[in-house]
């Protein structure tokens, strides 16, 4: 690892956690920081771009599901909650289908299995044909990406 990182590197040593941080944005605005805050700065940023992948990912697979299972779905929608995103399918249909609720626990275990998005928490439900207040009582308001199937 030494040998690929260049010795122009700026190196943010944890043992040097106190040490005082200049940094020098595009605009100038310089400010301080010490190296723990730097270094806890960088890894959220890390794990803010992975997570922006692994949720492009995800967003990808439910709608490719959507697709594959368009005639029996109404609306699709992804919501944020809490503490995990919300996956809810309103059925086309008001009656139960075993067939139907098994593909879709299917697809939740397989997102939760899939180390490539070990970031990204999902619970899904599916609802009978229902009343937009109904379904609207499962989403955040103003949060929720709509799927379309046309």
């Amino acid at each position: 690892m030494a040998d690929r990182i260049g010795v122009d590197a700026v190196r943010l040593n944890w043992k040097d956690k106190n040490r005082p941080v200049v940094v020098t944005p595009d605009d100038q605005d310089r400010f301080m920081t010490t190296v723990q805050d730097a270094v806890r700065a960088c890894r959220a940023h890390e794990n803010s771009v992975r997570f922006n992948d692994q949720f492009q990912q995800t967003i990808n697979r439910l709608g490719t599901w959507v697709r594959d299972h368009r005639s029996e779905i109404l609306q699709a929608y992804v919501s944020i909650r809490d503490t995990d995103l919300l996956f809810l399918v309103e059925t086309r249909s008001r009656e139960y289908s075993r067939e139907f609720e098994d593909a879709l626990t299917d697809l939740d275990i397989s997102i939760a299995q899939d180390s490539a998005l070990n970031l990204i928490r999902l619970s899904v439900l599916a609802i009978p044909h229902s009343s937009p207040e109904a379904v609207n009582s499962f989403l955040s308001a103003g949060r929720a990406l709509v799927f379309s199937h046309a």
